[in-house]
């Protein structure tokens, strides 16, 4: 479906960008111990690319939450039969103000429930794209 076009684009550009790192053209390590002055441009081009893989990684995971806006939602909607479907499409009103009190909550209380589930995915995930 239309929906999972975001979340594809954003996996098939991570390992787009992950190429370098699989052909060893690039380092997985930077050196994170040196200061800054001392990296070489494949450093900065490795880190920089490496933020890139992460960033469309989350952006991915995050998008296919199951809540609306998110197109997790409209995913879901589109694997219920449609009886289901129809009640869960009537909660898409509330969708914007139920994804930003989770993360309000989740921000505020300092439980971290997002991260706990969205990190451990986008972590594996930019591994498998960059080794």
């Amino acid at each position: 479906t239309v929906a999972l076009a975001g979340p594809f684009s954003n996996i098939v550009t991570a390992f787009l960008l992950g190429i370098p790192f699989k052909l060893n053209l690039l380092p997985l390590s930077t050196g994170a111990t040196n200061a800054l002055p001392q990296w070489g441009i494949a450093d900065l081009v490795a880190i920089t690319l490496f933020f890139m893989i992460f960033i469309n990684m989350m952006l991915a995971i995050f998008n296919l939450i199951p809540i609306f806006p998110l197109d997790g939602s409209k995913i879901v909607a589109g694997l219920l039969p449609r009886k289901l479907s129809n009640h869960f499409l009537r909660l898409e009103p509330l969708g914007p103000v139920l994804l930003l009190g989770i993360i309000v909550l989740d921000y505020t209380t300092g439980l971290g429930l997002l991260s706990k589930i969205i990190v451990p995915i986008v972590n594996r995930l930019a591994s498998l794209a960059i080794t």
